[in-house]
Order: structure tokens, then sequence, then C-alpha cells
């Protein structure tokens, strides 16, 4: 008996089969478009910035903003969030750094590692979708800077950073 005989004999098993296989692949796909669509992952556009403030007397101030908006599904809880700035000062020379592409701003002006817990005892903040939140720190800037190079990071998870950077020029 050749295989199409056997097929015309056992037609209701092998169209069982063939059903189910079919809709194991069915599924299989199905699942794949999904996960591929990232529908609930976590999805946050993130920017910096900085604000220059020249008061008729007393130090250059600065107020930095680091903007998270939630353009994903699902509610983003980060546990902290990274500021970092850095100035090139009136007579620095300009070096780039030793992965020779980008540029050393040598002098140290703001390290925070955790800007949610710098006034008040929060330990975490969080974003429902389509919310935008903004995050504001203040300080002086020496008046001798030029440059401002503000850099901002967060992750999703252990291991997954989001960073944003920006130079400002101090006017």
């Amino acid at each position: 008996m050749d295989w199409w005989e056997w097929l015309v004999k056992n037609r209701e098993p092998a169209l069982a089969y063939t059903q189910t296989l079919g809709a194991f692949v069915a599924a299989i796909g199905a699942l794949i478009w999904f996960l591929a669509q990232r529908q609930f992952a976590r999805q946050i556009e993130f920017d910096v910035d900085a604000r220059i403030i020249k008061p008729e007397s007393g130090p250059v101030i600065a107020e930095y903003t680091l903007t998270l908006k939630n353009c994903g599904k699902v509610r983003v809880k980060l546990p902290w969030l990274k500021l970092r700035v850095r100035s090139f000062n009136e007579g620095d020379v300009i070096e780039k750094l030793p992965d020779e592409v980008r540029l050393n701003f040598p002098n140290k002006l703001v390290s925070l590692k955790n800007i949610l817990s710098a006034d008040e005892d929060f330990d975490f903040t969080f974003m429902e979708p389509g919310v935008t939140q903004r995050y504001r720190v203040v300080s002086d800037v020496p008046s001798s800077a030029k440059l401002l190079l503000v850099f901002g990071e967060f992750e999703y998870r252990k291991g997954w950073p989001h960073t944003a950077e920006k130079v400002v020029e101090v006017k």
C-alpha cells in the first residue's frame, strides 16, 4: 500500500493531525508576532537639558532637567535617576577621551547617583502610561565655564541602561 492509498483509507485521522499541526503553527506564529510588537515592554522617551540663569549679581545658576515620557502601555517603576554634569572652562585645552571620539570635559560639577533621594526620602519613582515626568536639579556654575556636558541615566532593569547626553553653552 502506497502513501496515497493509506491517506484515502485513513483520511479522518490524517485530517485531524493536519488540523492540529496547523493550529499549533498558527499559535506559534501569533506568539512570535505578539512578542515582536513589544506591546507590554517598558518604553521611555528620555532627555536631559539645562537652563542657564545669569542674575545681575551673584553666581551663574543652572537648572538641569531630566524628562521621562512613558510612551508604552505599562506602568514603569525606576529605582534611581543619575545626573552628571561636567564643564569645559575658559583656558581648558580641547582633548579627546581615550576612545578618540568623545571630547573630554575635565571639570566635575555635579555627580548625583540618585536625584530621587537628594531632597526627599524617595527610593523609586513610577510613571503611568502617557505621563511625562520632569525632575529638576539646581546648582551653581563657575563663571569660567563655557560649555556644560549634561548626562542622565536610569536602568529599566539591572544591566539595561538608558542614557541621554547634551552639551549646553553657558552664555
